[in-house]
C-alpha cells in the first residue's frame, strides 16, 4: 500500500522490513500529517488523481513522504506509483541548497530526481524511471528489479519511502498527485 504524509524533520524513519510504531493502513504516528485523506491507497490498477485541499500544516520543516509497505502473503500488481505531485497555494519553500522563495511546487519526475529514495536493502524499492508514467515518460514507482518494471515481489516484505524536505510557513495547503497501486486489501498499499 501507499501512504502519503508530512513527517516532522526530527522524526527518525528507517527503511526496512518493519515499520514505525503507530503506522498502519489507517493510522499515522503522532505529529505526522496525512496528505492522503487519512487512509491507504491501493486496489487501483488504473491511474487515479487525488486532491486534498486545505490541509492544515503548522509552520516548520517536514519531509513530504511517499511510503510503500507490503507483507509476505499475497497481493496483486502493479506496485505503487506516483506522478505529478504538487503543493499549492500556501507559502512554503523546498529545502535543498539555497532556500527557494518560489510559490507552489510541482514534480512530474521528468527531470533530475530531487527526492531521496529510502530503500535500505529491500527488494521492493522506490525508483524514478520509465516503466510507467501518467502523462510524460517517467514516474516515481516501486520496483522489484531496479526499475525495469512497476511490479513487486509479494513474498519480500518492505517498508520503503521517498521523501523531500519542505519548509512550510504554516496555514492551509493543497496537495495533489496521480497514483496507482494494486496491492492487497489490508496490507500491500500506498500511504
Amino acid at each position: 500500500f501507499i501512504r502519503m504524509a508530512l513527517i516532522p524533520v526530527d522524526f527518525e524513519v528507517t527503511a526496512g522490513s518493519t515499520y514505525p510504531l503507530d503506522f498502519s493502513a489507517d493510522g499515522l504516528p503522532e505529529g505526522w500529517i496525512a496528505i492522503d485523506g487519512g487512509a491507504k491507497l491501493n486496489l487501483q490498477s488504473e491511474w487515479q488523481h487525488d486532491i486534498y485541499e486545505d490541509v492544515l500544516v503548522p509552520a516548520g520543516v517536514y519531509r513530504a513522504a511517499i511510503i510503500w509497505q507490503n507483507d509476505t502473503s499475497a497481493g496483486t500488481q502493479p506496485a505503487g506509483a506516483i506522478d505529478n505531485f504538487s503543493i499549492a497555494p500556501g507559502n512554503y519553500t523546498p529545502v535543498e541548497g539555497p532556500v527557494s522563495a518560489d510559490e507552489g511546487y510541482t514534480d512530474d519526475f521528468e527531470g533530475i530526481n530531487t527526492w531521496t529514495l529510502q530503500n535500505g536493502e529491500m527488494t521492493n524499492a522506490w525508483c524514478v524511471g520509465d516503466a510507467v508514467s501518467n502523462g510524460g515518460s517517467k514516474a516515481l514507482y516501486v520496483s522489484k528489479d531496479g526499475g525495469f518494471t512497476n511490479a513487486y515481489d509479494i513474498y519480500s516484505p518492505a517498508f520503503v519511502f521517498a521523501d523531500k524536505l519542505f519548509r512550510f510557513d504554516g496555514g492551509a495547503y493543497d496537495f495533489a498527485y496521480d497514483w496507482r497501486c494494486g496491492g492487497e486489501e489490508d496490507w500491500d498499499y500506498l500511504r
